[in-house]
């Protein structure tokens, strides 16, 4: 299993990609928000080359269509443009929301026809990926599992990113396991973090492993049931971000040896 995390934007890159690897980190994943990725990224490439670190990549956190075909256009070519970054730096894997309990920028559109463009969306940006030897995995933010059933049964090469914190959301119990049951053969990366769960986007609040209500053993063991083992990113927002890491990252490796390793 590969452990990384998100670097701080606030931060020069290349003096995060030298942090995070001091702690130990296998990888760091990038997010097009920061204008950095794209002015650096013949810098950053080396970098992590230099120091042995892998990169993976997030798309920006916006819907993926409009039902205003300028705007739609506009879209496409954004993300298009994001992909195309992570593959000069190298990633082979790139996340995404697919956001479909949010509704696109206009009142009233029906659910169906957002769900339609959705998925021509996620066809498109599925063949830029494939063309770049890149994977696209969809990350499940406030939806059901049975959400994003219909993604994944007509895009055969696309991929699914189990973000733990979000399946404790907007629900009495996670949601990991049900995701897990219908995805787990399509998962390809899993983000973690901490929380007490509740029903607002504020409630997501990226807390150290420990700190919050989540119980990960069931999670683990299922995801050592279906054979996982690839990129695990660490989402920790903390103004004690160092001491976090390092107490997060020493917590999932005991887990990880726990469920993994020692027999039962």
């Amino acid at each position: 299993m590969r452990i990384g995390t998100t670097p701080n934007r606030r931060v020069d890159i290349l003096e995060e990609i030298d942090f995070l690897s001091k702690l130990g980190f296998d990888f760091v994943e990038l997010h097009t928000s920061d204008p950095q990725i794209g002015k650096k990224k013949t810098e950053i490439s080396n970098r992590a080359k230099q120091l042995g670190v892998g990169l993976t990549g997030h798309l920006p956190d916006i819907d993926l269509c409009d039902p205003n075909p300028t705007r739609n256009r506009e879209l496409l070519q954004r993300f298009s443009e994001d992909i195309n970054v992570f593959h000069e730096l190298g990633t082979q894997k790139v996340i995404i929301h697919a956001l479909v309990r949010h509704n696109v920028n206009i009142s009233n559109y029906p659910r169906l026809e957002t769900e339609k463009l959705k998925l021509q969306r996620l066809k498109e940006l599925t063949n830029i990926c494939e063309s770049s030897n890149t994977k696209l995995c969809v990350e499940n933010t406030e939806e059901e599992p049975q959400d994003l059933e219909m993604f994944f049964e007509e895009l055969p090469s696309l991929f699914f990113c189990l973000d733990i914190g979000h399946a404790n959301l907007f629900t009495e119990n996670n949601k990991s396991l049900g995701f897990l049951e219908r995805f787990g053969k399509r998962l390809k990366h899993i983000h973690i973090c901490d929380n007490f769960g509740g029903y607002s986007e504020k409630c997501d609040v990226h807390l150290p492993l420990g700190i919050g209500n989540i119980d990960y053993k069931p999670i683990f063991q299922c995801l050592k049931e279906i054979g996982y083992d690839d990129t695990i990113t660490l989402e920790i927002v903390s103004n004690y971000r160092e001491e976090y890491l390092k107490v997060s990252k020493k917590i999932l490796n005991n887990l990880l040896n726990y469920i993994y390793i020692i027999p039962r």
